[in-house]
């Protein structure tokens, strides 16, 4: 079934973080290192990160933070809310030294980076591996795993299987020796690609691991139930390579931006100034794919664990004029929405906005009756982009956001300081050493 060149081509590696956010709290506190930790997310009801010792305990993504604190007892687990300005400085300290190791490095993800080691000797790859993982951590104090095999869909295995077995020692390649041992262990829904969903599917057919996957003798009926993406994923396996490491990500066809607000509010001003606020992050997330939106949407809610209170939920959408990545004509439309919604006899407690209709900027159509974007304005814009990229998001933004945090603002009371990116937040000692009198 598989290709006689399967392993005598490329060889890709990809380096992973343990438990990436849990593992940077644990840079300021060393002593709660293999411990069970859970990151909360903007508003400190749902964990969006967690450490292998958390997940031994049941708590995972989508755990709530009621739940925690039943899993909590008789178990000591330590709850952060989410850092993201701090992950995301460890995550360039990570890149900054994987690529002292490749002159191709392909950022995945914050914590991942896939890159060529086909220039690597076979026989030298596990010490390559070593070198590597011992060099993250002495410079930023990450441990991870790396792993190597000829394609994306198996060095997605490879790393999996790295993570979970500590005799490894974070380094493990798939090779022909144990090719089919690693696919059997591996269940269908562990699969890059696949997920819960379509692995029931599969399994329905009588696919429960990525060897079965493989050897299905029915290529018609894989890509009928997953598309040409499940057909791509099923020949990787085969050994044909199908993704490429460098190939762009898939652009979001919507982007969103939602909270939960401190406390229940009917003041309009407040709602318009938060709403500009999420309009302004999602037209950087926009532009940064280099798409453009037709069409903005709206969400409010109140507060439906206040049942004594009157309630209300509803959406509403408009078409643009034309296609725009155009901060200020999206929060003009996003304002126009909400006076045609809000009625001030509720309290709202979640809002939110959306872009959709996105088309690439290079290939989106104009129209005949409208003008495009000012070049002049997106030339700002991007320009603005840059500059909170640089330093922290929202050093530059709109008035229309307002000019304090107000109760929009996420929500992290149990946040680490931000020691490494907020120079408010740098820790101060008074005094270190008690200088001897010189006699």
């Amino acid at each position: 079934m598989l290709t006689d060149s399967l392993f005598s081509k490329k060889c890709i590696a990809i380096f992973d973080v343990n438990g990436c956010y849990a593992m940077v709290e644990g840079v300021f506190r060393p002593e709660i290192r293999g411990e069970p930790i859970a990151i909360l997310g903007n508003t400190g009801g749902i964990v969006i990160a967690a450490s292998k010792e958390a997940k031994d305990l049941g708590i995972d993504i989508g755990t709530t933070a009621w739940e925690i604190k039943k899993v909590a007892k008789g178990n000591h687990v330590y709850v952060f809310s989410a850092n993201f300005e701090t992950y995301a400085y460890f995550s360039r300290l990570l890149f900054t030294e994987l690529r002292k190791f490749t002159p191709h490095l392909f950022v995945y993800s914050i914590d991942e980076g896939l890159f060529d080691v086909s220039h690597i000797p076979t026989e030298s790859l596990l010490k390559f591996g070593l070198e590597v993982v011992n060099a993250v951590y002495m410079h930023t104090r990450l441990e991870g795993c790396i792993a190597f095999a000829p394609n994306i869909t198996l060095v997605k295995i490879a790393v999996k299987i790295a993570k979970k077995n500590p005799m490894y020692k974070g380094v493990f390649e798939i090779n022909e020796l144990n090719l089919d041992w690693a696919l059997e262990r591996t269940p269908v829904e562990k699969l890059w690609g696949i997920g819960k969903s379509r692995g029931k599917q599969l399994r329905k057919l009588g696919i429960n691991n990525a060897k079965q996957f493989r050897d299905y003798p029915s290529p018609e009926k894989i890509q009928k139930l997953l598309t040409i993406n499940g057909r791509k994923i099923q020949l990787e396996l085969q050994g044909v390579q199908c993704f490429r490491i460098d190939e762009p990500i898939e652009k979001k066809e919507e982007i969103s931006h939602s909270r939960t607000l401190g406390n229940k509010t009917n003041d309009l001003v407040l709602l318009k100034q938060s709403l500009a606020t999420y309009a302004t992050l999602a037209s950087e997330d926009m532009r940064r794919q280099g798409s453009l939106c037709k069409e903005v949407g709206l969400f409010l809610s109140t507060d439906f664990h206040s049942p004594e209170l009157p309630q209300f939920s509803d959406s509403i959408k408009m078409s643009l004029p034309s296609y725009t990545m155009d901060t200020v004509k999206i929060i003009e439309a996003v304002w126009s929405l909400l006076d045609s919604i809000y009625d001030p006899q509720f309290e709202y407690k979640k809002i939110g906005i959306s872009l959709k209709k996105l088309q690439d900027i290079d290939s989106h159509q104009s129209s005949l009756f409208y003008e495009d974007d000012d070049p002049k304005r997106i030339s700002l814009m991007n320009t603005i982009d840059k500059i909170n990229q640089k330093y922290k998001p929202n050093t530059i933004r709109s008035a229309a956001c307002g000019l304090g945090n107000g109760n929009f603002e996420a929500e992290r009371p149990m946040m680490t300081p931000s020691y490494c990116t907020n120079w408010g937040e740098v820790p101060l000692i008074d005094e270190v050493l008690t200088q001897s009198k010189v006699k």
